[in-house]
């Protein structure tokens, strides 16, 4: 697991006021205000430190920028999907799609949770978290990168998230970030090759994002690797576990109606869906001809 140190909010705010800043992604700061009560500030000196309180988008610019700026970084989620507070790898934005960057450099020299941001979070908003989550154990456990001591520990992460319900529970933030651990040791797969892929694509009419590709994702890249190896069920047998439970994960994400959206892009971007780097590293070989497949196939 990530040695990045968790901090307490008492030790956030035992912090020098005078050198330490503070940058909150719009939607939380009302809430953050009332908790760490530092100046926004996104200009840091070398020798400040920078509390960073948002999605895995923010959390990854200001990994980006810290490793060039030299300031201490300390990260918040501000919901539990990414585990981005963890993580050494690093996934920018860019006029070219997406640029994913991997050295422990990029891990925050902090993180923090702070349970009050999950008051009020939108109940598809939550589930779409959580099948982010879950889309980074799963493909993790799948990865041809992934070592039998590393499956072990995520076969112990998935025990407990079967248990978990999808709502706004504080223990998925930890529970989040064992999950992107577990997968910055081995890899992703096609869920975020295509994720990665469409992500840019989404305009103002498609309401939803990364999180919520994974979350739709999960049933039909799940049914996909289960019928085109034998490679899914060899590891669901050897480690015990029981097919039924993640058929009621998979359906419990699972959206037709968003899921129609994507499977209309997937057609149209295919040939750089597979180019993806993500792609290349899923747990069975993806081919051109297995766009049908997902263009085709009954997913619940």
């Amino acid at each position: 697991m990530s040695n990045v140190p968790v901090w307490t909010l008492q030790q956030l705010l035992a912090l020098p006021r005078k050198n330490t800043g503070l940058v909150v992604t719009p939607s939380c700061r009302e809430r953050v205000a009332e908790l760490l009560p530092f100046d926004l500030q996104q200009v840091p000196k070398a020798d400040s430190t920078m509390i960073v309180v948002g999605g895995g988008v923010l959390m990854d610019q200001w990994k980006y920028r810290k490793v060039a700026e030299g300031f201490r970084l300390i990260c918040i989620p501000s919901s539990f999907a990414s585990g981005a507070e963890v993580s050494g790898v690093t996934i920018l934005n860019t006029p070219d799609g997406k640029q994913i960057e991997m050295d422990d450099a990029y891990r925050p020299d902090g993180r923090a949770y702070l349970p009050e941001l999950l008051q009020g979070l939108d109940t598809s908003r939550v589930k779409d978290s959580c099948g982010d989550v879950w889309s980074h154990a799963i493909e993790a456990f799948l990865s041809p990168l992934a070592t039998d001591e590393l499956r072990t520990e995520i076969v112990a992460l998935m025990t407990e998230m079967f248990s978990m319900p999808m709502e706004a529970d504080a223990r998925w933030f930890d529970l989040g970030a064992r999950a992107c651990d577990a997968q910055g040791r081995s890899s992703v797969g096609l869920i975020h090759g295509i994720a990665h892929t469409l992500e840019p694509l989404l305009d103002d009419s498609i309401r939803f994002g990364h999180a919520a590709l994974c979350a739709i994702l999960v049933a039909p890249v799940l049914q996909f690797n289960r019928t085109h190896s034998t490679k899914w069920s060899e590891l669901v047998n050897r480690y015990e576990l029981n097919e039924a439970d993640f058929d009621r994960i998979a359906s419990a994400l699972f959206d037709p109606e968003r899921y129609a959206v994507v499977r209309r892009l997937m057609e149209l971007h295919w040939k750089t869906i597979l180019r993806d780097r993500c792609t290349r590293t899923n747990g069975v070989l993806v081919r051109p001809g297995h766009l049908s497949y997902f263009l085709d196939t009954h997913f619940s």
